[in-house]
């Protein structure tokens, strides 16, 4: 049992950094019960991601006046693991497949983060005008998600939905035989806040891409001679964007 910002948290697992509740809970020790803060201290609690059920108890203080309020917090499985293959046939002879893993750990570091990280690898074959011609992919992302502002200004956070940091990292591969090799890196850092169940914002203040083509095939390269957009498409370039 820990006593913090006057909260007394038990935990005998110590699964969770007792700094998840006080930044978490709108409730605060001493104030005056207020319904809207009681359901949004719940609705907190259940978009935290960490936990499948959320209940809450009250009963009489010490005196007369007052109320203890107990919050039963049941966590959810910490990590999980998806597989996904898809096949596909397209108008234009192209035949392939795709297969992904998707695996999440929720609580990465006791704070009620997300970590997610995605695999993925296919394959296309197409002919076409006695073209032959296969296209081989494969990428993984990792995405945390941190449930607060991490920046050296302060946000409030007395909505229904806990704010959060995203950093994500990823790197992808596109092989066609018959044209390049292009490889992208990714990298971001921004913020996702919702100020209603239907209203997201989302300020991504650092975004970086950048491309490499490499192994571009004479035919290919006899293409973008005379056709500036294609060549433009597949130029080494690092790409910087703010989305708002």
């Amino acid at each position: 049992m820990q006593k913090v910002s006057g909260y007394t948290i038990i935990d005998p697992y110590n699964k969770f950094n007792p700094k998840v509740f006080s930044r978490t809970l709108v409730f605060k020790p001493g104030e005056l019960y207020n319904r809207t803060d009681h359901n949004l201290s719940l609705n907190r609690l259940i978009t935290l991601g960490v936990y499948k059920f959320v209940k809450v108890r009250f009963e009489p203080g010490d005196s007369i006046q007052t109320l203890n309020a107990f919050y039963y917090l049941t966590p959810t499985n910490k990590k999980s693991i998806r597989f996904e293959v898809s096949a596909l046939q397209r108008s234009d002879n192209a035949t392939g497949t795709n297969f992904s893993i998707n695996w999440r750990n929720r609580n990465l570091l006791k704070g009620a983060e997300l970590l997610t990280i995605a695999v993925n690898a296919g394959i296309e074959r197409q002919i076409s005008s006695g073209v032959n011609n296969s296209i081989l992919t494969a990428g993984a992302e990792a995405d945390l998600y941190v449930p607060r502002i991490l920046a050296p200004f302060n946000l409030n956070t007395s909505s229904a939905f806990v704010p959060q940091t995203k950093f994500s990292l990823g790197y992808q591969l596109y092989n066609s035989t018959a044209l390049y090799l292009l490889t992208s890196i990714t990298g971001s850092y921004g913020y996702i806040w919702k100020n209603s169940i239907t209203n997201e914002q989302q300020l991504t203040p650092i975004n970086i891409n950048y491309v490499q083509p490499t192994h571009i095939t004479d035919s290919f390269k006899a293409a973008i001679d005379t056709n500036l957009d294609l060549r433009r498409s597949i130029e080494k370039a690092i790409y910087f964007r703010l989305d708002i």
